[in-house]
């Protein structure tokens, strides 16, 4: 019981820590593009939008190879699909 209870302790310590780091980069990105860490949140937004859109596009292109690969050797329940 105290083993878990330290465990989750722990979890959210590491959580804690690695968001303060993140807000730390964030901060340091507009201050090196802006000259000011008040722009954090626009940056982050505007890196969040820019994964998220890369994401999309990566997404897009796997079914497009998992289409093809339907297409050239049929449907089948033990076919795998390699990324």
């Amino acid at each position: 019981m105290l083993n878990a209870a330290f465990s989750d302790h722990r979890r959210l310590l590491d959580k804690l820590v690695l968001y303060g780091l993140v807000e730390l980069k964030f901060r340091a990105l507009s201050d090196q593009f802006y000259r000011t860490r008040e722009h954090h949140r626009f940056v982050r937004q505007q890196v969040v939008n820019q994964q998220s859109h890369m994401y999309k596009k990566q997404s897009a292109s796997v079914h497009a190879r998992a289409l093809k690969k339907v297409a050239m050797f049929g449907f089948s329940s033990r076919m795998s699909v390699t990324i």
